[in-house]
């Protein structure tokens, strides 16, 4: 995994950042019995395809939204790879929050 200081970040294919953060939205499913509101930081990584791997909890918020969070990230769809300065794609780890929100 590189550094990626002068490339091109990946882009979601599917609506960038907003596309994005609408997908997990979509896919997330609120954990039961939900006493208050939270966050989970998830961290991946997009490989050099622009697909998307190792999900990980960077920080949690409660064990169900944690999984729930995780499981909506990977079913995250394509990615246009990031690229390198020479224009080759490489695998970058991001880190996205998910909110549960009782409102």
């Amino acid at each position: 995994m590189k550094h990626c200081s002068g490339c091109r970040y990946p882009v979601y294919k599917d609506g960038g950042v907003e596309g994005m953060l609408w997908a997990i939205g979509k896919n997330v499913r609120f954990p039961e019995h939900l006493q208050k509101d939270g966050k989970v930081f998830v961290q991946f990584t997009i490989n050099e395809q622009g697909q998307v791997r190792n999900a990980v909890v960077k920080q949690g918020f409660r064990p169900d939204a944690d999984s729930a969070a995780v499981r909506a990230v990977r079913l995250l769809g394509e990615f246009t790879p990031a690229l390198d300065a020479q224009g080759r794609p490489i695998a970058v780890r991001q880190t996205v929050p998910v909110t549960f929100s009782l409102q």
